[in-house]
C-alpha cells in the first residue's frame, strides 16, 4: 500500500464496509465526488493518482463495478487498468471467501441474540430468516456460543409452545413481584432463567414480550406496572404503518432501496424519529420482508 493510502487509513475509516471505503478514499483521492469531473479528466487521474490505490480498495472487498462506479468508469476499464498495471483480479474462490468472511462478521456481532431467539425457537432455519444469515453462519455461532449438551437437548426438544397475551402478562407481573420498582430486562433475564410453566415449558425470553407488544416498555404497560421514563425524543410505539413511511423516507433520501445497514445508520442517526431497524424486524420478520411491504 502507497504511503499516500496509509495516510488515509485511519482506524475509523478501516471499519467501514468495502462499499463505504469505497467511497470515502475515492472521493479525496479524486479530490471530490467523481460526477464533478468529465469522463476523460476522471479517467486521467485515475490512471495518474490511484490505479494502486483502487486495486488495495479491491483487495479490502469492494468488487470492480463498486470502484469503477465511485471512480466514474466502467468495471470493464478497473480490470484494463488493473491488467495493464499486472496487478490480479480475485477469482471466484476468493469473492466467495469474502461474501463468507462478511456473513460470519455479521452473525458474530449479533451472537446474543441468535442464541435468544433459538433457545426460543429451537429453529436454525427460523433464527436464520429473522437475521438474514445462512443456516451454516448461524449453526457455527450456535455451536460456539452454546455449551455441546444443551445445544443437543436443544436441538433434540420440540420448540415451546405458542404463549398467549394473558400468560405473557402474568410471567411479567410474577417476575415483577419478585423486585421493588421498575422490572428491567436484565432483572427479569436472571428471573426467568432455569424457570419452567406448570406444563414444563421454559419461561420465554424477554425479546418474546417485545415481539409480541412492540417493546420492553409496551409489554410492562400492558400487565399494568410501571415502566421506565421514555427517552427523550423517542416516540413510545412505532405502529407498522409508521415503519413503513421510515423505510419509504430512507429510500426517497437515498434515491434506491436501503440495505439493513443503511437504513440502520439513518436511525441512528435521527435522534429517536425513525424506528429502529430491530424494530421493524419485529414488525415484519426481517428486513426484505419489510423492503416488500414499503414496495420500495
Amino acid at each position: 500500500m502507497s504511503p499516500d493510502l496509509l495516510q488515509l487509513a485511519t482506524p475509523d475509516l478501516l471499519q467501514q464496509t468495502a462499499p463505504e471505503l469505497v467511497q470515502t478514499l475515492v472521493r479525496t483521492l479524486l479530490d471530490g465526488p467523481p460526477g464533478e469531473l468529465d469522463a476523460g479528466t476522471r479517467d486521467l487521474k485515475t490512471r495518474t493518482l490511484s490505479v494502486g490505490q483502487m486495486h488495495a480498495l479491491y483487495e479490502r472487498g469492494a468488487t470492480l463495478g463498486e470502484v469503477g462506479a465511485q471512480a466514474g468508469i466502467s468495471a470493464e476499464r478497473v480490470s484494463q487498468l488493473f491488467k495493464k498495471a499486472g496487478l490480479q483480479a480475485r477469482s471466484k474462490a476468493q469473492i466467495d471467501e469474502l461474501k463468507r468472511q462478511a456473513i460470519a462478521l455479521r452473525a458474530h456481532e449479533r451472537r446474543d441474540v441468535i442464541v435468544e431467539s433459538f433457545r426460543d425457537t429451537r429453529n436454525v432455519a427460523a433464527v436464520a430468516k429473522e437475521h438474514e444469515l445462512s443456516k451454516l453462519a448461524v449453526r457455527e455461532i450456535l455451536e460456539a456460543e452454546i455449551p455441546v449438551h444443551e445445544y443437543r437437548a436443544l436441538r433434540r426438544t420440540p420448540a415451546p409452545k405458542q404463549y398467549s397475551d394473558q400468560e405473557l402478562l402474568g410471567l411479567l407481573r410474577e417476575a415483577g413481584a419478585a423486585r421493588e420498582g421498575v422490572l428491567t430486562i436484565a432483572f427479569y433475564k436472571a428471573f426467568a432463567h432455569g424457570r419452567h410453566t406448570a406444563d414444563g415449558r421454559p419461561w420465554p425470553t424477554h425479546q418474546t414480550h417485545s415481539k409480541r407488544f412492540g417493546s420492553w416498555r409496551n409489554a410492562l404497560h400492558a400487565a399494568g406496572m410501571q415502566a421506565n421514563e421514555q427517552r427523550a425524543g423517542r416516540d413510545v410505539v412505532f405502529a407498522a404503518d409508521r415503519c413503513l413511511q421510515a423505510i419509504k423516507a430512507v429510500h426517497q433520501q437515498l434515491g434506491k432501496a436501503p440495505t439493513a445497514q443503511q437504513y440502520a445508520r439513518h436511525a441512528r442517526d435521527s435522534a429517536g424519529s425513525l424506528p429502529s431497524l430491530s424494530t421493524i424486524r419485529n414488525r415484519y420478520d426481517s428486513w426484505l420482508a419489510a423492503l416488500h411491504a414499503a414496495r420500495v
